[in-house]
């Protein structure tokens, strides 16, 4: 007995030490008293079900540092209960693939002014930080398990959302209904404006590098590419975006106001109206696509408390944020970075570069696109970057990038809208039971 309780307290301590402190992110729920009392309420051994969550969380961590990303996340408790959902689930099936532990995640694509100001066909290389940690996470799962679950939001009209500033979207309507309906119809109406038709071609642009970059997975684990027009075109998200009026906002009497915006700068202020639109567009994907985690670097913690409070104002299971910092190249200016349209000589100048060559550059450039070529590849830019022999790493990593944009210019050539996908499409984000904790 005393031999089960020290065990018991080994796995404890083990799980509540597995998440780090990472840019000033420190995970809540890491005692063992916490962790001990979720196993007692999803009524689970811990020394069945202890390694196995302990497992699946350091493998998650292990394939983010291959791909040069240090990861943590908001809350323990969190990831714990929901691997014990999947943990009881298999213990229930007999035969077949089991489900991986991992709940479903999704990372949203922001707008890059800077492929904006610089030429659309301008994008860098970091972009495949969740594409390379994910098919690291395929190249590293056991055949044994379910392709994991994940997907790709282009949240790149959010910016349309920042231009149209605080005073361009005007909600008169009391009933929050028909201000839900005014703001979709605003925010819809103003994407097909002249006056953001670059802005929209821009997004178009690097929604297609999304799309062909997700092709480069095996068939059955390739994540799906929506974007916010299919959350905001679905026809339950007025209804969230309603709710989300009702609490972050208020009405004066005349219009409808934000209320403590997330105060959020990336390359300009984010506009107190994607606070409820955020809220909202999370809240749907967690009900109607059983999301429960989603990527985001550790410089956006603070849209956790308005996730949290959406959820909890729902009574929708609250998400999980796993957060990274990288940890190359974290000095270097956007003009630094490879870009896909650049050619080999040019990714060989970049790489050369005496500021390149202290902050990283070349290590960052083969671990995020690793994941994606063969082991010998790998091995062979390695030595290149010992030797720094950056004429031929250049090359090796060119190989790569001219595979994606000859996709991105069949996709261009093509068609430049952006293809639909609805959310009802992605059924295979519910096609398990929601747990039974």
């Amino acid at each position: 007995m005393e031999k089960l309780i020290s065990q018991e307290r080994n796995l404890l301590n083990a799980l509540a030490d597995s998440l780090p402190v990472v840019g000033g992110v420190s995970p809540a729920g890491c005692t063992r008293g916490t962790l001990k009392s979720i196993f007692s309420y999803c009524n689970v051994n811990i020394d069945r079900a202890a390694p196995e969550v302990l497992d699946a969380i350091e493998n998650f961590k292990q394939s983010a540092s291959t791909v040069g990303l240090t990861l943590t996340a908001n809350d323990l408790r969190r990831i714990v209960e929901s691997m014990l959902e999947n943990w009881s689930i298999n213990q229930n099936e007999s035969g077949g693939l089991q489900v991986p532990l991992l709940p479903p995640i999704y990372k949203g694509a922001s707008f890059n002014p800077e492929t904006f100001n610089r030429g659309i066909r301008s994008e860098w290389l970091v972009i495949l930080d969740l594409f390379a940690l994910m098919r690291q996470v395929v190249e590293d799962q056991s055949r044994e398990l379910q392709p994991i679950q994940f997907a790709i939001m282009d949240a790149g009209l959010y910016w349309v959302v920042n231009l149209l500033e605080e005073r361009g979207i005007n909600l008169s309507s009391k009933n929050p209904d028909k201000a839900a309906k005014e703001f979709i119809d605003i925010i819809i109406g103003a994407c097909q404006e002249p006056r953001f038709s670059s802005e929209v071609k821009t997004n178009q642009t690097r929604n297609a590098y999304l799309r062909a970059i997700a092709k480069q997975f095996p068939a059955n684990y390739a994540p799906p590419v929506f974007g916010l027009m299919d959350v905001w075109t679905d026809l339950d998200f007025n209804y969230f975006l309603s709710q989300a009026l009702q609490i972050f906002c208020q009405f004066d009497g005349r219009r409808w106001r934000v209320k403590n915006p997330i105060q959020y700068e990336r390359y300009m202020a984010y506009s107190p109206w994607v606070t409820p639109l955020v809220a909202a567009e999370q809240a749907l994907l967690a009900k109607k696509n059983n999301f429960r985690a989603n990527l985001a670097p550790n410089t956006e913690a603070a849209w956790n408390r308005i996730l949290d409070k959406m959820c909890s104002k729902l009574k929708l299971p609250k998400y999980i944020i796993w957060m990274y910092v990288r940890r190359l190249g974290v000095n270097l200016s956007y003009e630094s970075i490879p870009a896909f349209s650049d050619s080999a000589e040019i990714i060989s100048s970049k790489l050369s570069q005496l500021h390149a060559v202290k902050n990283q550059l070349g290590e960052l450039s083969v671990r995020l696109v690793a994941p994606f070529m063969d082991k010998e590849w790998l091995e062979s830019c390695l030595g290149q970057l010992n030797s720094q022999n950056f004429n031929q790493l250049g090359k090796s990593i060119f190989d790569f990038t001219q595979l994606i944009e000859k996709k991105v210019d069949e996709s261009m050539k093509d068609n430049n809208e952006i293809p639909a996908l609805p959310l009802s499409n992605m059924g295979w984000l519910m096609k398990f039971p929601a747990g039974i904790c």
